[in-house]
């Protein structure tokens, strides 16, 4: 919510049930709307009472909230049996100019592993900025993301640039020595930001993710942005990825782009 406030954008707030993890129980209650205590849930009827119970806590929570900031926002609740990954494939990459926020646990209700979470990152084709349980929202003062932003197509590159000009942080730029990007990419990216205050960090060490994400611990911005690059088939097998290295070593939010 605070981070829809400073950006003065709309906020859909969306919760899938995923009929993976719910199935049927015994009811260990009664009352004139269910059926008797100790008889079986069926599919369905578990999957309304999901939806009821999580609506009233939304409501709680969002009217908590929206009352704490004491701005207008337009604000939209979806509640619906899905899988988070099938909504991504199938509805969600149909327009992605929104930013995608998602919680980092790994709970067993929406994710079940960090695979899976990596995975739907992964699916996702706009950005998808991961926070981590309990984070406190803090204004962004310092970013860093890596000089392989400059290679996203113009319109994702404008899309991100929009969202950080409006919190006005120092954008820390890491580069490769070995995987530099074109000096066109370069000038994309000096001007995107060119309101900014821009610092470049150059590694030398020949492991550009393991330097990347040291230098994130020593840093601590504010946001990480990490790239989506999904490895091959052969690397998967033996190496972690850098965004599910990211999403373990990190505690602050991550931007995959």
């Amino acid at each position: 919510m605070q981070l829809a406030k400073q950006l003065e954008v709309e906020v859909e707030v969306l919760h899938v049930i995923d009929p993976r993890v719910v199935h049927g129980v015994t009811s260990r209650y009664s009352d004139s709307q269910t059926i008797a205590a100790g008889s079986k849930l069926s599919h369905r009827e578990i999957i309304e009472r999901e939806k009821y119970h999580v609506a009233k806590e939304l409501d709680e929570l969002l009217c908590q909230e929206t009352s704490r900031l004491n701005f207008p926002i337009k604000l939209k609740q979806t509640i619906e049996e899905n899988e988070i990954l099938k909504k991504v494939l199938e509805e969600l990459n149909r327009d992605t100019s929104s930013l995608l926020l998602i919680n980092k646990a790994v709970d067993n209700m929406i994710f079940g592993s960090q695979s899976e979470l990596v995975e739907t990152c992964q699916s996702y084709e706009g950005v998808a900025l991961v926070v981590p349980p309990n984070y406190c929202f803090q204004r962004m003062t310092n970013v860093l993301m890596p000089a392989a932003f400059g290679n996203l197509s113009v319109q994702k590159q404008q899309f991100v640039a929009d969202w950080i000009l409006k919190m006005a942080p120092v954008i820390n730029i890491a580069e490769d020595d070995k995987r530099r990007v074109d000096e066109g990419a370069r000038v994309s990216m000096e001007s995107l930001f060119y309101a900014l205050s821009v610092n470049y960090q150059e590694f030398h060490s020949g492991d550009f993710e393991e330097e990347y994400l040291d230098y994130a611990k020593m840093l601590e911005p504010d946001i990480l942005f990490v790239e989506k690059q999904r490895p091959g088939l052969v690397a998967s097998l033996v190496k972690k990825g850098l965004l599910e290295k990211a999403f373990e070593q990190a505690d602050v939010p991550i931007a995959c782009f």
